[in-house]
């Protein structure tokens, strides 16, 4: 199944945008600060109404992979003077890699074709150095492209607050429109929450992130 209209001018917009970047990893190069590194990997957020079911699942992380994320988080999360000691694990590789952007570590996707996340599992940024936080403060985005400006607004706060890490779901809300199965809501109104809203299921990566994050002193 393609993606409905909505999607495909969102793609056609993302790709003849002059913020539009061929990778990831240009926003590595081309941004002077964190916010708006931030606002740079937005552009590739899958968008509303993106996914089928076929797509949908097939973007989603295996057992291996999940296992992986939660491992590398927790790697990243104890790093403490080179990115590079940050070992890729065998399930990521190809998907995910780990680049220097100023003083941070940053893990996030190898590509996004058309314009758009492949995986669509967010990214994480952790400094360099692991004595330049300070506490255990974690700041996360969950509904970037929806709540408009929270990863820029999450980026400056992480970076001017020495917070331990920052991770930026990279999907939409309401990239698949199907009805999670996790929490339903008490309103009445016909509200729905959706599988690609990570505050409200629990199989996304972001949640695997908020567990590993506290897990980690």
């Amino acid at each position: 199944m393609l993606p409905n209209l909505y999607a495909a001018v969102s793609l056609l917009l993302n790709l003849y945008s002059p913020s539009h970047s061929a990778n990831p990893s240009t926003c590595l190069k081309t941004s002077k600060t964190m916010d708006r590194f931030a606002n740079c990997m937005d552009t590739f957020t899958v968008p509303h109404d993106f996914y089928s079911a076929e797509s949908y699942h097939a973007a989603q992380p295996d057992v291996a992979q999940r296992s992986a994320w939660k491992n590398i988080v927790r790697s990243m999360l104890e790093v403490d003077g080179a990115c590079t000691d940050i070992p890729i694990p065998i399930a990521l590789r190809g998907y995910y890699t780990i680049s220097t952007f100023q003083s941070f570590c940053v893990l996030h996707e190898a590509e996004a074709p058309l314009g758009v996340y492949r995986k669509g599992w967010g990214y994480m940024v952790v400094p360099v150095s692991r004595t330049s936080a300070k506490g255990r403060v974690h700041i996360s985005v969950s509904h970037p492209k929806t709540d408009l400006g929270t990863p820029e607004q999450a980026a400056a706060i992480f970076d001017t607050s020495k917070a331990r890490s920052l991770f930026v779901a990279g999907r939409q809300r309401t990239s698949f429109l199907r009805a999670s199965g996790c929490i339903f809501p008490t309103s009445g109104r016909g509200e729905r929450y959706w599988m690609t809203d990570p505050a409200h299921n629990d199989v996304s990566v972001a949640s695997i992130s908020s567990l590993a994050a506290d897990r980690v002193v």
